[in-house]
């Protein structure tokens, strides 16, 4: 039988396309099936939210009120704590405040106790400083006039040396007996202390600084005695200051004077 060539191939491409027709179907059924499974993967909050978005805001709404109710929960266990600790701490605390009153008191006494005691300190320092000074311009003074006295007495022995040994022996006695002779002058040193002297001074000599005076109640009472002469004030000579810058020398104390006087006379006998 012979089959014209023309319907071979109208029969051929109709197969063909039935063909592709089936593979078509089989494809779209096998993507409809993977999509089905991969939605029935999805958890029910993001299902629900797929499905309705308003759903799922008041889903993620609903949480965050939880987790803020549990915080608030937190807090007011906190507070109630907190309560229970003030109300045991509220009898004992007007004590307490008063006790930090007094402390602060204390401290504030005690600051000032020190700063006083500072100040005491640094003026006993300066006091002895000023007597340390005076007592060394005294010492020099002295020092001085040993000096003098030692060069007068040189000078005045040494025609002395020349004459003969009679004449040595002849001096010799009086320089013995006259070593300390009854009412011979001698220098004492005095401190003066802060507070009123009372003293007195014969202001009709401008040279000599004699004491005319002496207050039997003052604190030189026993140091001083009518007829003294203050000689030097703190290492300077006296006699050749003005009363002016006497008076001046006196402010500043303490400080150390020395003092001529006359030894009294023993009667013939000591005791």
């Amino acid at each position: 039988l012979a089959i014209p060539f023309g319907c071979v191939n109208i029969c051929t491409m109709q197969f063909l396309k039935r063909i592709g027709d089936m593979l078509e179907v089989e494809e779209g059924e096998g993507l409809h099936r993977e999509l089905q499974g991969t939605y029935n993967d999805i958890p029910p909050r993001f299902e629900g939210a797929a499905e309705d978005p308003q759903a799922g805001a008041q889903a993620e709404a609903k949480d965050a009120a939880d987790e803020a109710l549990v915080e608030a929960e937190t807090a007011a266990q906190l507070l109630k704590q907190a309560s229970a600790a003030v109300e045991v701490l509220a009898p004992k605390l007007p004590a307490a405040l008063r006790r930090a009153r007094a402390a602060e008191k204390e401290v504030e006494r005690l600051q000032a106790a020190l700063a006083e005691a500072e100040v005491r300190i640094a003026s006993i320092q300066a006091q002895q400083l000023r007597l340390a000074e005076g007592f060394n311009g005294e010492i020099k003074q002295r020092d001085a006039e040993l000096a003098v006295l030692r060069a007068a007495v040189a000078v005045t022995h040494a025609p002395m040396a020349t004459t003969g040994g009679s004449n040595s022996a002849e001096s010799a006695a009086p320089a013995e007996s006259t070593s300390s002779p009854e009412g011979a002058e001698v220098i004492e040193l005095v401190t003066l202390s802060d507070g009123p002297l009372g003293l007195e001074f014969d202001r009709s000599n401008s040279c000599l600084k004699v004491v005319s005076a002496v207050d039997a109640e003052s604190q030189v009472a026993r140091q001083f005695l009518v007829g003294d002469e203050v000689v030097s004030l703190n290492g300077l000579s006296t006699r050749n200051m003005s009363w002016e810058e006497f008076d001046a020398a006196l402010v500043t104390r303490p400080g150390v004077a020395s003092v001529r006087r006359s030894r009294p006379a023993t009667g013939g006998t000591t005791s």
